[in-house]
């Protein structure tokens, strides 16, 4: 498949508005730096509960702070792979 003078004469026909792109960029830089953070606590998370009784477990997931946390790295992760 070829590109066409057209696409290549008008960009945003394939590629998307320049701005779009810039946005993305930083949106994907931003999440991919909080990623580095969310690995690090989801690394201390299986740490705690690494030979954990259910009680345990279900004791730490209950935490609202750790509820939070959780939910915003399955956020983060999801918006940085959509974003790719």
């Amino acid at each position: 498949m070829s590109i066409s003078e057209k696409t290549i004469a008008t960009p945003t026909t394939h590629y998307g508005k320049p701005s779009t792109a810039t946005w993305r960029f930083i949106v994907q830089r931003a999440t991919g730096l909080l990623n580095i953070f969310f690995t690090l606590y989801l690394i201390w998370v299986v740490l705690r509960l690494a030979g954990a009784d259910v009680a345990a477990m279900g004791e730490l997931l209950s935490n609202p702070i750790v509820t939070v946390v959780t939910g915003l790295l399955i956020i983060s992760s999801a918006i940085h792979m959509e974003i790719g």
